[in-house]
């Protein structure tokens, strides 16, 4: 498995020699099962492009993970990753709105989306993609303190910051 030699064993080569095989043998069967192993292949190869700073070969596998299989938010969120540590917020806020189009429950989507509105002086987007985060998952203690601070720092709105954080759950 591919991901276990390029997640858990840091193994990159052989792990991307498994991927590119594994899209080899798959263009062989039938289309039913193309889809998922063209999609999940072409994002863990995006992984290791990127993880190794080759930006625009994980762009193009990002892409045809998403020409693949658009409805899942892996790729969006991939292509989010790649631009967001660039400083190219509008680009990466739009990659993770569409990963929330395919995933609402995206809470790594909800709250990169919500960190760049915050880059971008939208302080009120940012404080309500935080909000719906912790509504998701309210053990995500992160999400109310970033809530909290796009409401005072970004928006001036100490009450509202003093709200949210009298509901962070306590131990």
């Amino acid at each position: 498995m591919p991901w276990v030699l390029q997640y858990r064993h840091g193994r990159l080569d052989e792990a991307l020699q498994e991927y590119e095989e594994a899209l080899r043998l798959d263009q062989r069967t039938a289309n039913t099962w193309r889809v998922g192993v063209d999609y999940l292949c072409y994002v863990g190869m995006a992984q290791i492009a990127n993880q190794r700073g080759q930006v625009d070969k994980a762009i193009g596998y990002y892409e045809r993970a998403i020409r693949s299989l658009d409805n899942n938010s892996s790729a969006y969120d991939g292509l989010g990753s790649v631009y967001f540590p660039r400083g190219d917020y509008a680009k990466a806020a739009g990659y993770f709105a569409h990963a929330l189009k395919a995933n609402a429950y995206d809470l790594g989507a909800r709250f990169y989306l919500g960190t760049c509105w915050l880059k971008l002086g939208k302080y009120r987007e940012a404080a309500e993609q935080f909000r719906t985060a912790h509504h998701i998952d309210p053990g995500y203690l992160q999400a109310y303190e970033a809530e909290a601070r796009a409401l005072v720092e970004a928006a001036g709105d100490a009450a509202g910051a003093a709200r949210v954080r009298s509901e962070i759950p306590k131990p």
